[in-house]
């Protein structure tokens, strides 16, 4: 598994340098054998792999490098000695069993990813869902508590949503929910995550970032929430509770503490920002 998961990691030049090497490779044990042994499939194995890497181009790429090499080295072993019209087609025929090769591989890949991609999608807002949430949550716990780096956990929740659903339909629901979608994507960073958890409940991730540093992004998430609900004429308004910790033991019990914090902001209120220090969810600000 530690040798799988180094080959993973293989930044795309050396994976290109990996795919060439290869073909060299295979390149010259046809020569050395004399063409004597059938060495044609092996040839298959850098192509697969820089397609799959890589992709559709330079999977390509790696596909005529590999029939370039494949005819070269039957004309220095003497194996082709059928004239130049057999010596094309047999050329054209390696080059497109390569080229197929490459193709059906990088296809087979970009289907993967995107089926990947698709599991860890709200189908409704395209927020990360709850799986994504939970493994980016995952993995930045883990970092604050070898680096001891906040990080805060927001859960955002939409007041008297239900009404909307009941008075105007699922449809406008659903618009709603698109909107709010919308709204926290564009104002958090590049590097902090929203996902939509269920019915209208969201969550926001926050790496690096300190409870006085979260309140007042957290701000300015609702005040756009609250301006791009307003427009669209919705009664509708969101309470945001925000949990920070450097040393948390699982996402699960940030987001129990946060939603603590948030449950706090409905009983007092709603429409607020509060955020706490994880374990002190009473005394949030």
């Amino acid at each position: 598994m530690p040798r799988l998961a180094a080959f993973q990691s293989l930044e795309r030049p050396a994976v290109l340098l990996l795919g060439v090497l290869g073909v060299v490779a295979v390149g010259a044990v046809d020569y050395a054998t004399g063409g004597e042994l059938l060495l044609y499939i092996l040839y298959f194995v850098p192509v697969s792999f820089v397609s799959w890497r890589l992709g559709k181009r330079p999977g390509i790429a790696i596909a005529v490098l590999s029939a370039a090499t494949s005819l070269f080295s039957g004309s220095l072993t003497g194996t082709d000695r059928a004239g130049l019209l057999a010596f094309v087609w047999n050329g054209c025929v390696h080059l497109v069993g390569f080229l197929v090769v490459a193709l059906l591989v990088a296809e087979r890949h970009e289907t993967l990813d995107r089926e990947r991609d698709l599991a860890r999608t709200d189908a409704l807002t395209g927020l990360a869902n709850g799986t994504a949430f939970r493994e980016r949550a995952t993995l930045e716990v883990a970092r604050t508590r070898r680096w001891r780096r906040p990080l805060t956990l927001a859960y955002v929740d939409l007041d008297d949503f239900k009404a909307v659903n009941a008075e105007f339909g699922p449809a406008v629901g659903d618009e709603v929910l698109r909107t709010v979608a919308v709204a926290l994507r564009s104002a958090i960073r590049s590097t902090d995550l929203a996902a939509r958890i269920e019915g209208d409940k969201f969550t926001l991730l926050f790496p690096e970032t300190d409870k006085s540093g979260a309140k007042v992004v957290l701000e300015s998430v609702l005040g756009r929430l609250h301006q791009d609900l307003t427009r669209a004429g919705w009664p509708v308004t969101a309470s945001i509770g925000s949990v920070t910790t450097i040393e948390a033991t699982s996402p699960e019990s940030l987001l129990r503490q946060a939603d603590q914090v948030l449950y706090e902001v409905k009983k007092t209120g709603k429409a607020a920002v509060r955020a706490a220090e994880a374990g002190d969810a009473n005394k949030a600000t």
